[in-house]
């Protein structure tokens, strides 16, 4: 159980009073602390259960019920997973309970009972809360598979209740409570149109994708209650606090690097309900660059015990006024640009946006008398956000608190201007990467991890590999002694260059993506949606381009990207058909390759492949040495396997036989003809230069007929009977494998001839591999 919340008393926007429950037009809600936690627990597994009588059982288990366990008292519990759309209210509901609102609804049959036209009518409201004195409307929509779905009704019926709703809530609370309502339309697996967005601003519905919801879930994980004033932030965004107004400390104005800034000392809990951290993690396309990863709670937990044991804080936090706030100056020097005065701080959701010191500021909710602390601020006025991001990099830079990665993605974001071919290069791709991973129904949308969530197969891809195979693909461009060339996306400015990156890449793996979307949702490990996958597209793309430029003389950098695309969908067939038509199995052999440097090449050169079943005279350069080092690589690995094998089964034979027949006695008692000690020893006899035990001398086929024999089958039927795909069933041994492994041998036994492993080989070798793993060998 999650302990209660303690430490600096989380500013009520106004007191928790509460709520009257006579004569309300609100339905059962949940104001007890224990109800709250009673219903938290229902809602928080993602299973249903029952425990119902043995004789009703398989009636539920027709109905897709799970029968788990008997409990004493006879009955039988049966479960199953909740459908997706109850999931993605309680994972609201969830959420609203982390970040400590009360007045949650129970149940999933909530009703506000409204006056409309003139007549008493009940609503279903799928999750309601109430944070202080902010209530949650939400309406939840969800569907299996990603889909676009038509949300304008559910828009304008949300927006024609708004009132009615907003007078019933006010009338349960008491008309002196100066309540704000949050309409949210929270969804799941739904692609938002443009036109639905725009009518949920038009009518003040917030929305809460999925992506949204991972990350206010993540970061409630973290932080606990005190997350409230992120979620608040975002969706009440410069909205006045009217507890908050009028507040005033002591400070100094002064400037700094041109900027104005202010020095003061305030206590914690005036400084957190107008806080706002711009975490990577809620990435925003218009406020990049967003610089800051998500709170970790053991951090929290430290300072806390810091602050409890007489530790306090001399350095400042560093954070940015979005407004220019009112200063009564007192006095000033003028020549030092210095002046005292009463600075009367932002009373605004998100007026305060933190620059360094997140981790100081949400720590204070972990001390047990954060009352007593007060925190140094240095604050600047309106200073723009890329010149927050810079000072975010100067001031962690040299530290080892940020993750390095984060800092080089960060930098790379803010040198568009550069200079440097490959510094701007790499800031252009991030920034295209960026806005691909923010598209609502892009090929990218929730595939792209970042550094403040938790990986999946899912969001697997990372922009600082991407961004990678983006340079080396030459699609923006090469630089060969300082002379440079155009790649297919390069446009004249770094804007357009942006752009054009953005929309090809969006309109390509769109196609990619629509070719098989199964194959594509399940990330890395369908081989498709993945870090080398991707990589080795991207080098597909600038090689088909140069190919186009071949065929028909046009510059592909001339062209508009998404009609620079649609020229090369001929060209892609093969490799759509491929990616649509594919069994798993199929796919995985042409396209699951090693990690490392040396997997986008070898993709690249199965794409080409591919490419070539329709265009023989598709040969980009340096293709054939891919293909040729995928050979050599091929060859290695089945001399490897090949070794491996044949040194496991051998051991394994010649152990199983002494610990049967002795050490001793194995030889003679565990070798079942003479036909293969004579071989044997004729072998030894030969390799005179040689003193090695005679059992050296068996070779593979020795090994099968030692095994089949029926006086020793027993010791080995567990171990080394394999069966085959292509075996029949039904027999009593599977040793036709020992043969094949014979067969194969003989390409490493005999390099001079030429001969070289096919798939089908690489393909017995790990299916040996595997079994004899399994089975202790």
């Amino acid at each position: 159980m999650r302990r209660r919340f303690r430490g600096v008393k989380l500013p009520a926007l106004a007191k928790n009073k509460p709520a009257p429950v006579s004569g309300s037009p609100l339905g059962k809600m949940l104001s007890e602390r224990g109800a709250r936690i009673a219903e938290f627990k229902k809602r928080k597994t993602r299973l249903q259960q029952l425990r119902v009588l043995p004789e009703l059982v398989q009636k539920y288990v027709s109905d897709e019920w799970l029968e788990r366990r008997r409990l004493k008292s006879g009955k039988i519990v049966v479960e199953k997973e909740k459908t997706h759309d109850e999931a993605l209210e309680n994972r609201l509901w969830c959420l609203l309970y982390h970040l400590g609102a009360i007045d949650l609804n129970e149940g999933r049959r909530f009703q506000i009972e409204v006056i409309s036209s003139g007549e008493a009518v009940k609503l279903q409201v799928d999750v309601y809360g109430r944070i202080d004195d902010v209530v949650v409307i939400a309406e939840c929509k969800s569907c299996t598979k990603k889909q676009k779905i038509p949300l304008q009704k559910d828009i304008g019926e949300i927006a024609s209740l708004q009132k009615p709703i907003a007078n019933a809530i006010r009338k349960h609370y008491g008309p002196e409570r100066k309540l704000k309502i949050i309409w949210l339309m929270a969804t799941n697996n739904i692609i938002w149109a443009e036109p639905d967005k725009a009518g949920a601003e038009r009518h003040n519905i917030q929305i809460m994708q999925d992506r949204d919801l991972r990350y206010f879930e993540e970061i409630a994980k973290n932080v606990g209650p005190a997350a409230r004033y992120q979620f608040l932030a975002e969706f009440l965004s410069d909205q006045i606090i009217g507890a908050l107004s009028d507040y005033h400390v002591p400070a100094i104005r002064t400037k700094l690097g041109g900027t104005r800034a202010y020095f003061f000392v305030v206590p914690p809990s005036r400084l957190l309900p107008v806080a706002f951290v711009n975490h990577r993690g809620l990435r925003d396309p218009e406020g990049a660059p967003s610089y800051q990863r998500v709170l970790k709670r053991a951090r929290l937990k430290e300072i806390g015990k810091y602050l409890d044991a007489g530790g306090f804080f001399p350095n400042c936090i560093t954070v940015n006024f979005q407004h220019a706030p009112r200063f009564d100056q007192m006095s000033s020097i003028e020549e030092r640009q210095i002046a005292f005065g009463e600075l009367y701080l932002p009373d605004r959701f998100k007026s305060v946006w933190v620059i360094d010191g997140q981790h100081r500021l949400y720590g204070f909710t972990e001390a047990c008398d954060a009352a007593k602390h007060a925190l140094p601020v240095l604050a600047f006025e309106k200073l723009p956000r890329t010149q927050e991001a810079e000072l975010f990099t100067t001031v962690n830079g040299k530290q080892q608190r940020v993750a390095p990665g984060l800092l080089d993605e960060l930098v790379g974001e803010l040198r568009w201007e550069s200079p440097d071919f490959m510094e701007r290069n790499s800031a252009i791709a991030a920034r295209a990467l960026d806005l691909m991973a923010a598209k609502t129904g892009g090929p990218f949308e929730d595939r792209i991890k970042t550094a403040d969530l938790s990986e999946s197969d899912t969001a697997s891809l990372t922009v600082s590999e991407i961004k990678k195979g983006i340079i080396a693909s030459r699609l923006l461009g090469n630089q060969v002694k300082g002379v440079i060339s155009p790649g297919a996306f390069t446009r004249a400015t770094p804007k357009d260059t942006v752009d054009a990156l953005y929309d090809g890449l969006n309109a390509y793996f769109t196609l990619i993506e629509r070719a098989n979307q199964e194959r594509w949702e399940k990330g890395r490990v369908g081989y498709l949606c993945s870090n080398i996958g991707i990589q080795g597209h991207v080098r597909l793309i600038q090689s088909l381009s140069d190919f186009l430029k071949s065929e028909t003389a046009q510059e592909p950098h001339d062209l508009d990207a998404e009609d620079l695309i649609e020229q090369l969908k001929p060209f892609l067939e093969p490799v759509l058909e491929f990616i649509a038509d594919a069994t798993d199995d199929e796919f995985a052999k042409k396209f699951k390759t090693p990690f490392g440097s040396g997997g986008p090449p070898r993709y690249f050169g199965q794409l080409c492949l591919l490419v070539q079943r329709n265009y023989a005279k598709f040969n980009p350069p340096g293709l054939q040495q891919t293909l040729a080092q995928q050979d050599t690589e091929t060859q290695e690995k089945g001399d490897a396997l090949v070794k491996d094998l044949v040194k496991r089964v051998h051991t394994h034979v010649i152990e199983t036989l002494k610990q049967a027949y002795g050490p001793k006695d194995y030889w003679d008692k565990g070798i079942p003809t003479s036909e293969i000690k004579v071989d044997a020893y004729r072998k030894k006899v030969e390799d005179k230069d040689q003193d090695l035990p005679i059992e050296t001398y068996l070779d593979v086929i020795h090994h099968k007929k030692i095994v089949e024999n029926p006086a020793n089958w027993d010791l080995f039927k567990e171990s080394m009977s394999i069966r085959l795909p292509d075996d029949k069933h039904g027999q009593q041994k599977y040793l036709k494998w020992i043969e094949r492994l014979n067969e194969v041998r003989r390409i490493a036994a005999h390099p001079s001839d030429n001969r070289t492993y096919k798939d089908e080989d690489i393909d017995f070798l790990d299916l040996i591999n595997e079994q004899l793993a399994d089975r202790g060998v």
